[in-house]
């Protein structure tokens, strides 16, 4: 890429994202992340009890677990709703630079709120368990407790995240049945 190239694909991005971080949705994506982030680092600290942790580990606990990781890319989804954010400045843009240049000031855009979004959970996470936590580079006890079978079924069989589980086993399997549903009507009246 020249260095022209390379202009347009930071104006892009600059533009694209000043304009999101100025939306509701945005901000109410961040906000959603940043809420149950926070429950999510108070609940492993009530795990861990008085003991200290590592100030890492109530982000690793919580990616490690898939139905926390799932409740936060929903805030992630509120972020990025629309790909490939076509909006009225679009066409000029497409105007003014080729199609490559325009998809890759979009990923840049994309990349660059991922990057923001994780970044922002993890401060949430060490923000509100830091007075019990430090830097050392040692796992805490808490952990390695987590880490025995038993106590890893305590930890991730909690009331609220085994109803969303059970919630989710629910809409998939009526999620599938409506496939079939919709896969049948459309071979016999489509084809």
């Amino acid at each position: 890429m020249n260095n022209s190239k390379v202009h347009m694909v930071f104006y892009l991005w600059k533009r694209q994202f000043i304009e999101s971080l100025l939306k509701k949705q945005t901000i109410c994506g961040y906000l959603l992340g940043g809420v149950l982030m926070m429950v999510f680092s108070v609940q492993y600290l009530n795990y861990a009890g008085n003991r200290s942790i590592q100030c890492l580990e109530p982000m690793i606990v919580t990616m490690i677990n898939p139905i926390a990781s799932l409740l936060l890319f929903i805030g992630l989804i509120l972020i990025l709703p629309d790909p490939p954010f076509v909006n009225n400045r679009s066409a000029m843009m497409f105007y003014r630079s080729t199609r490559k240049t325009w998809m890759c000031g979009m990923l840049c855009y994309m990349a660059s709120h991922i990057i923001l979004y994780y970044a922002f959970l993890l401060t949430v996470s060490m923000v509100f368990t830091m007075s019990h936590s430090y830097t050392g580079n040692i796992w805490s006890r808490a952990l390695i407790r987590m880490v025995s079978v038993e106590k890893w079924q305590r930890y991730l069989n909690m009331d609220c995240l085994f109803r969303i589980n059970q919630f989710l086993n629910i809409f998939r399997r009526r999620g599938l049945q409506f496939l079939y549903t919709f896969y049948w009507f459309y071979a016999e009246f489509c084809l």
